[in-house]
């Protein structure tokens, strides 16, 4: 199945709080690998009630929650490592 990804979030390592960025997070009392998303108009979300493929697809399309925010689009993210371990810090210690 093909996939129209309408928008690529970059990676960024502190804590994905620039618009467009996201980072890892782990859940609490969980082993779920998540992740933290800035919509492009600087609104930080967290995805833990998405679904992240192992190519970093997001499912469902990401609507930002703030209102008056019309970010709704489906988003990938770059870089996502399903079996990333070190939260909090660089992933896999290559970037």
């Amino acid at each position: 199945m093909v996939h129209n990804v309408n928008k690529i979030i970059r990676k960024y390592g502190d804590k994905g709080s620039e618009p467009d960025t996201w980072n890892y997070l782990k859940e609490s009392g969980n082993s779920k690998l998540s992740a933290t998303f800035t919509c492009p108009n600087g609104h930080l979300m967290v995805l833990i009630d998405c679904t992240i493929d192992d190519d970093g697809l997001v499912h469902p399309d990401i609507k930002c929650p703030e209102k008056g925010c019309d970010f709704h689009e489906q988003i990938k993210l770059e870089g996502w490592d399903p079996n990333h371990k070190d939260i909090g810090g660089e992933p896999n210690g290559d970037e």
